[in-house]
């Protein structure tokens, strides 16, 4: 039966005997395109006499991006062969060449596997595994640069691993990453990465900067621009810059290294901020510039002897990968590709077998492969690849981070005449206003210029597509802008600006399901899952049932989670952090504080009172304090993991944690808890599926099992498990790219804007067909010296700084224009009615930060924002209607929060509960959860109290200046807040500041160093060793700046008046660590840790001192009030402990109040301790 297609369609479906690149746009068809063009090749009159062009589907080769995608077009192929009345190649379908790129790799070098020296049964290794292998590869070579003093150099300049388990791009482990990772997607592996660039002249760079120098001198001179106190100090700076540099350049040309340059560097500091007057400011810019193009010239040059040894110890990393899987007998998906495109190469034969069997060679989803992969799929297309067809869509490009190169498409389509391109503009899933919103906010803007996705194409809607609308008389588009505005240092956070959002969202969703929407054909698109509870309160403080159906979130659900607690416990009973309090703790038992308190509580046999134990041990002997009962839920959990135990030695692991589901009532209750609770409940199943396919077909024991279960939960990508199916199913939330493929009638896309951070530092890459160029950029580097005048083209690159500064900016504008076809990926799901919601920040200037949400609201509203309220008619899209608008804008509070102006009455009003309460003379529902099942697995319904935490309540110093900076807090003001007793005291006023800027090195591991160093010197009575302060310098990994740093800093606090004051007591503390009920708006006890506590036996007085790195450029009375809140702590800690007077004395150690002392800010505090409010 023949089927109506576009001219297009059918010029696609109709040429088979040359290549054919497709440009097929959202929604046009092409999946049905591709089974058409299959269905005609095997029809007769398709090839030559009138016989098919095919003899069978054997000779069809299809590659498609998932195994979803490659089981719908196989379906689609079936139907369309059996509508024709070919049911024997129908039959031919599920043997057929259609799968992913990596199915099609694996069943060749099955093929073949003899021949290229491989096991025919080899395995693939999952993500989890993999990711494991390739962490163990490298941190085992870390440690070889650890040990290895050839490697001494390249430990100083850059960090080995990073902290708290987290390891930065620019640290050693991630560089090594990164150049792994792209050598696997390269076309020769580590032969195409490069680092392109010559040694920058440094010295050049410094000649042009003395000059700027010189003529500053004069001008400033002559323009009076150093009579201010900034004046001074630049002109001081200038001086410094203008002796440093020019004793530098007076060297001899054998003594000019990077060395010398980057010590010499070192001792000058940034241009200061002595420029503004009309006579300086051209001069200002052009030393701030010249300033950056030697800071940079001088650290690119001492990092470039590290890229050698680099690509060197990521080529070990990738032997020792490559090692770890040949001993377990797996390869991983990268192994998949490079070893077919080896075997192509190193055995032609095997190329042309597969060349000249398949007559038909279709590639779906092409934006999203990479050079590597085309390569590889050209040789198999026949000479000159002229049975390739490809098709796919530039805008929809969104899997850069998996190393897709859009620009292979481009290429792709230059490379190809006019003749064997066709575009697929006619979409047949929106509607028309859909479609020109679209156009309207990414392509053509609001002046119909070029828009925010270049080369834009441009959808036409298909005339005789079915309405599926049922929400008549609401708008087909909406829009809600929510925009934040800083008030002096305050501003909104970006969880407030989620929950407004999420509220206005819901709101608008909600009318289109009381309109008559079926929540199931709603659906809510976030391009980020960070805030995803905000979207989900909203909505069912409405009443709206929904489920996350997609989105990397499996790992994370408090479900999946608990069945890894669960796997903990059966493998160590003892194992109390992991596995047992977990449990006990959980959905599944909900033991309440008095519960473990028993489990933990014990009779002394000696004396009449009672002691501590481990909740383990009590849970094991079950002898609880004389007159004590346990609890019904107590007394279940016991009963039920006691009887898991026994299970163990004759159940499956899968089977016993499925009882413990089952059993304790969990199950029951997840069943009956509605879509949101059958989809929490199929995450459960499905990570104790997991669990079973680890231990019966990975052969694992069950310790080694709750390892690998855990290694897995950390890279793998899952979107939630799902029991909803359906027609009256809820409303879905997932990810953007878990959206990719699917349509709904109504769809919100929120969260698409990123946060415009700038491209991480170490290794950055960037390909360039099938190369991988690289650069190496010390973490130090500031963003904004890269981004200046950097080269718009590749070929006006030379030196390493231009080449740094162009692979910088590259990577920055490749991510910038995925997030904005992430939002055009969003936007073409919606098939009727599409809801955009736009969050915004807008800065001291007036402009709107992301810049993704500042170009769309470039092209909605102009140059201006609309005021806040409900807009009828200000947004002209094109369709059939404007778009309907809200604005909601939110300020800072006054004490604290935000105040939200929606142009509604009462505004601007505090942000306060959003959504839906409670309707008149209702009270609000309860919390209901139930007590675990005391017989036969039946759950028992109650009343629960909330979790209780060991920490709830205790604050400290951090936690407490982090709330109040978040409410705009400043000065004194702070330490009145923490405290209500009179703390103005004595204060001691400190000498003049050198009015230094701030240091652009971190100060967390400088300060560490230096804490641990003077800890030691009290500890010791003596100071620290070349030795040990060398030690401790590697310890934290301090770069030579840094070291320069701490070795001053010791120096000045070693021989300085406060510290001969602080020795000259009896009683020294260092790092006196403190716990202290308290009565706080922040909790009920505070902790922390004094540095050094000073006092004497019997007196009433104490010393504190407090040691202080960094703090360099700020006026010394913001010096003294910055530190006010955190000196009345400690004296009221003090106060509290019975002193009578505390005196303060805070030492910044990095700055000297002359002749060679530190700078000393003291408080006194006396008359005893008060509330911490």
């Amino acid at each position: 039966m023949a089927r109506r297609l576009t001219p297009e369609q059918e010029r696609i479906t109709r040429t088979l005997d040359r290549p054919l690149f497709v440009a097929a746009g959202a929604g046009s068809g092409k999946s049905s395109t591709l089974a058409e063009r299959v269905a005609w090749a095997l029809t007769p009159g398709s090839g030559e006499g009138g016989a098919p062009y095919l003899d069978s589907l054997d000779e069809v080769l299809v590659i498609t991006f998932t195994h979803a995608a490659a089981d719908e077009i196989k379906e689609k192929i079936r139907a369309r062969l059996r509508e024709g009345g070919m049911a024997g190649h129908a039959l031919e379908v599920d043997s057929a060449w259609i799968s992913t790129i990596h199915g099609m790799c694996s069943r060749i070098l099955r093929r073949h596997a003899l021949a290229l020296g491989l096991d025919p049964g080899f395995k693939v290794a999952g993500e989890g595994v993999s990711a494991g292998l390739v962490e163990r590869a490298v941190d085992e070579v870390c440690g070889i640069v650890q040990d290895d003093p050839a490697y001494a150099e390249l430990r100083r300049s850059f960090e080995l691993r990073g902290r708290a388990g987290i390891d930065g791009a620019a640290t050693v482990f991630g560089m090594l990453r990164t150049l792994r990772d792209a050598a696997g997607s390269a076309l020769e592996g580590f032969d195409s990465v490069e680092f392109p660039g010559t040694a920058p002249d440094v010295f050049g760079e410094l000649s042009l900067y003395l000059d700027c120098v010189q003529r500053a001198l004069v001008l400033g001179q002559e323009a009076k621009a150093f009579s201010s106190k900034a004046g001074e100090a630049e002109r001081a700076n200038l001086q410094n810059s203008l002796e440093v540099v020019g004793r530098l350049l007076s060297l001899p040309p054998s003594q000019r290294d990077a060395a010398h340059a980057a010590e010499a560097f070192g001792r000058i500091r940034r241009p200061g901020d002595a420029y503004r007057s009309k006579e300086m400011r051209e001069l200002g810019a052009q030393i701030k510039a010249a300033y950056a193009d030697c800071a940079l010239a001088v650290q690119m040059a001492g990092a470039m002897r590290f890229r050698t040894q680099l690509v060197q110890l990521a080529r070990e990393v990738d032997r020792r990968y490559a090692g770890l899987k040949a001993g377990l007998g797996v390869l991983d998906n990268d192994d998949l590709l490079s070893l077919t495109l080896r075997a192509f190469r190193e055995h032609p034969e095997v190329a042309a077998e597969y060349g000249r069997r398949f007559r038909l060679v279709m590639v779906d989803e092409f934006q999203d492969t990479n050079a590597q992969q085309v390569r590889m799929i050209e040789l198999l297309s026949g000479p000159g690849a002229c049975h390739l067809c490809t098709v796919g869509d530039a805008q929809q490009s969104i899997y850069r981070f998996r190393a897709a190169d859009v620009q292979v498409f481009r290429d792709r389509q230059a490379s190809l005449p006019p003749s064997s391109v066709v575009e697929l503009k006619n979409n047949f899933r929106s509607h028309d206003d859909v479609l020109r919103f679209v156009a309207h906010v990414l392509g053509r803007g609001q002046e119909g210029g070029g828009g925010l996705l270049p080369r834009f194409m441009d959808l036409v809607a298909w005339e005789g597509r079915a309405s599926g609308f049922a929400a008549r008389g609401l708008p087909r588009v909406s829009v809600e802008l929510v925009c934040s505005r800083r008030q002096g240092r305050a501003q909104v956070s970006s969880q407030d600006r989620a929950r407004v959002m999420a509220d206005r969202v819901a709101e608008r969703l909600a009318c289109y399901i009381d309109a008559g929407q079926r929540p199931s054909d709603v659906a809510l698109l976030l391009g980020r899952m960070s805030r995803l509870g905000s979207y989900l309160e909203a909505l069912r403080s409405r009443g709206i049932e929904c489920v996350v159906s997609g989105g990397s979130t499996f790992s994370q659900s408090e479900e999946v989670r608990l069945v890894s607690a669960l796997l903990h416990l059966l493998a160590n009973p003892r194992d109390t952090q992991d596995g047992l309090y977990p449990v006990l703790t959980s959905q599944m038992f909900c033991l309440s504080a008095d519960d473990l308190l028993l489990l933990a509580t014990r009779d002394q046999e000696e004396v009449d009172a009672l002691t501590k134990r481990g909740i383990d041990a009590g849970l094991v002997s079950f002898d609880l304090p004389a007159g004590l009962e346990p609890s019904p839920a107590l007394r279940s959990a016991r009963e039920l993991v006691a009887r898991a135990f026994r299970r163990l030695g004759s159940w499956s692991v899968r089977d016993v944690l499925a009882a413990m589901l089952r059993e304790s009532g969990l199950v029951a209750r997840l069943e009956d808890g509605g879509p949101d609770g059958q989809a929490r409940l199929a995450n459960a199943l499905a990570a104790v599926r997991h669990v079973g396919e680890l231990v019966d077909e990975g052969g694992l024991g069950v310790c080694e099992a709750s390892v690998e279960f855990d290694r897995w939960l950390e890279v793998c990508k899952l979107g939630p498990a799902s029991l909803v199916g359906g027609g009256g199913g809820p409303v879905q939330v997932m990810t953007v790219h878990a959206s990719k493929g699917l349509e709904f009638p109504v769809v919100a896309a929120c969260e698409c804007w990123g946060n415009d951070a700038p491209p991480s530092k170490g290794v950055c890459c960037e390909n360039r067909s099938g190369s991988v160029l690289a650069a190496l950029i010390p973490p130090e580097a500031d963003s904004s010296w890269l981004r200046r005048d950097a080269p718009e083209d590749d070929a006006s690159c030379t030196d390493c700084v231009d080449w740094a500064r162009r692979l910088f900016t590259s990577s920055e504008e490749g991510e910038a224009a995925e997030r904005a076809r992430l939002l055009y990926v969003a936007l073409t799901r919606a098939r009727e009615a599409v809801v955009l919601g736009v969050s915004a920040q807008m800065s001291k200037d007036g402009s709107l930060r992301p810049l993704l949400a500042s170009g769309v609201c470039r092209a909605l509203f102009g140059e201006g924002l609309p005021e806040p309220g409900e807009h009828d008619g200000l947004v002209e899209y094109g369709g059939s209607e404007p778009a309907a608008l809200r604005v909601t804008s939110l300020v800072p509070g006054p004490e604290g929060g935000c105040l939200l102006d929606d142009g509604g009455a009462g505004s601007p009003r505090e942000l306060g509960a959003l959504g839906d309460g409670p309707k008149a003379g209702e009270e609000p529902s309860p919390f209901v959860s139930y007590d675990v099942a005391v017989e036969d697995g039946l759950a028992v319904r109650g009343e629960s109290a909330r979790g209780w935490s060991p920490r709830e309540g205790v604050f400290s110093y951090s936690s407490a200046r982090r709330q109040l900076d978040a409410l705009g807090g400043g000065g004194r003001d702070e330490a009145t807040v923490l405290l209500s007793c009179d703390v103005e005291g004595n204060c001691e006023e400190p000498g003049p500041s050198d009015g230094a800027e701030a240091d652009a090195d971190r100060a967390t591991s400088l300060g560490s160093a230096f804490h641990q160093l003077a800890q030691a010197m009290v500890e010791s009575a003596s100071s620290p060793s070349p030795e040990r302060v060398a030690q401790t310098e590697r310890y934290w990994r301090l770069s030579p700046r840094q070291c320069d740093r701490l070795e001053r800093a010791l120096a000045r606090w070693e021989g300085s008046d406060i510290r001969r004051e602080a020795l000259s007591h009896a009683c020294l503390r260092a790092e006196q660590p403190f716990f202290r009920k308290v009565e706080s708006r922040f909790g009920s006890y505070v902790e922390g840790a004094i540095d050094l506590l000073c006092f004497d036996p019997g007196s009433p007085r104490a010393l504190v001192v407090d040691y202080k790195t960094g703090d360099a450029g700020l006026p010394s009375q913001e010096l003294l009030e910055r530190h006010r809140m955190q000196a009345g702590l400690y004296a009221n800690v003090l106060l509290g402990e019975g002193f009578d007077e505390v005196e303060c004395a805070f030492v910044c150690v990095e700055l000297e109040a002359g002749g060679g002392q530190p700078l000393v800010l003291r408080y006194e505090f006396g008359g005893g301790p008060s509330p911490l409010n």
